[in-house]
């Protein structure tokens, strides 16, 4: 399975220090480090959960907005007038895959950085207050907003997208480290296809489709 580069960066330190752990134990027969050992398997195991990043057949459509994350729908509301966005919200917890992709194709007109708090991902203060890199882009039918967020745990966000970059909708484009929050907005025009408790994969499923 793959892994997104991100956590190769943070598996390798571990995974050279087992391998010596391991040499160590194979030699010298030392309970202790045997202990040390199976630690730090368990250590490295978690690592790669966190950070795998399975392929995905993303749906054929340029109509679709997709799940920019894994997780579950906490919050699904179609835009009320023409001034308005729809906005959906999908909670990641740290058992999700981390690895995000861009819910549409465009072009990214704008990229965000907010320094902020570290309320847990699913509260109302998460995102208005946490810590998050927003990414706008312009598309066919409007333009559309994606927005991470930091939660409790996760403490980091990768975004490897550039202003004026054109993007691909399910392509990969960065993740949250350790359980976290994504929210779209949506052009007036966009019928939702999910409720709160969906649970939705990134790059898969379809959270809404362009009406007009």
């Amino acid at each position: 399975m793959k892994i997104a580069p991100e956590g190769i960066r943070l598996l390798l330190p571990p995974l050279i220090i087992l391998l010596l752990m391991s040499i160590a134990a194979w030699l010298f027969k030392l309970e202790a480090v045997q202990w040390i050992t199976s630690g730090c398997s368990v250590f490295v195991l978690i690592l790669f959960l966190f950070f795998r990043d399975p392929d995905r057949k993303i749906p054929e459509g340029k109509r679709w907005i997709l799940s920019p994350c894994d997780g579950k729908v906490i919050l699904a509301r179609e835009a009320a007038g023409d001034t308005e966005h729809g906005r959906i919200a999908v909670f990641m917890s740290v058992w999700n895959v981390h690895v995000n992709r861009n819910p549409v194709s465009g072009i990214v007109r704008e990229i965000r950085e907010s320094q902020g708090s570290y309320h847990h991902a699913a509260s109302d203060e998460a995102i208005r207050e946490n810590t998050s890199v927003t990414t706008r882009a312009e598309t066919e039918f409007g333009d559309v907003t994606w927005i991470q967020v930091a939660g409790a745990l996760a403490r980091k966000i990768s975004c490897r997208l550039q202003k004026d970059e054109s993007v691909i909708a399910g392509q990969r484009f960065g993740l949250i480290y350790f359980g976290s929050r994504l929210e779209v907005l949506l052009p007036p025009g966009v019928r939702i296809h999910v409720k709160p408790g969906d649970k939705v994969r990134a790059g898969e499923t379809i959270l809404g489709e362009v009406m007009s």
